[in-house]
């Protein structure tokens, strides 16, 4: 038996530093040995989860059609996409595959009231990400005012 991990952050930055990419992987390595499952792992470093088109992301997608492939881990809701609509999208895939959706930090159950609190998650993921995206633009705009750079030069 077969588990795909699949492990994603959304900027350079993050990949450069190191951050969260290793201990994604490290805690969804445990979360397989406590299924017994061997492991296929897939990244995707630096892009960003409010697209689909992602290799890693593919490549695990394209790995559940293998019929000993039957656990989809992933560390959380949001490591596997920053909208709702893909998040609900994927689980659908992942699941019509035959592969058992489990994250480590969040509790999967395919009930009603699991794939609400599922949803609640996704849209909360979403929402986080576009208040980002408007305080990020709003910091270099005024930054950009008051004669700073907006970005580092050296990079």
């Amino acid at each position: 038996m077969l588990a795909i991990i699949y492990i994603r952050v959304s900027t350079e930055e993050q990949v450069k530093h190191g951050y969260s990419l290793s201990g994604q992987e490290e805690a969804c390595l445990e979360k397989a040995k406590e299924i017994g499952a061997g492991t296929l792992i897939f990244k995707d470093e630096g892009i960003t989860g409010a697209v689909l088109e992602r290799p890693g992301l593919q490549g695990a997608l394209e790995a559940c059609k293998n019929p000993e492939c039957k656990h989809f881990i992933v560390y959380d809701p949001d490591r596997l996409s920053r909208k709702l609509a893909h998040q609900l999208m994927l689980v659908d895939t992942i699941e019509k595959a035959g592969c058992q959706l489990e994250f480590v930090n969040f509790e999967w159950t395919d009930t009603p009231e699991g794939r609400l609190f599922y949803s609640l998650r996704g849209a909360i993921a979403e929402y986080e990400r576009e208040k980002f995206k408007v305080r990020s633009k709003f910091g270099k705009l005024s930054k950009a005012r008051s004669g700073l750079l907006t970005h580092n030069p050296r990079i």
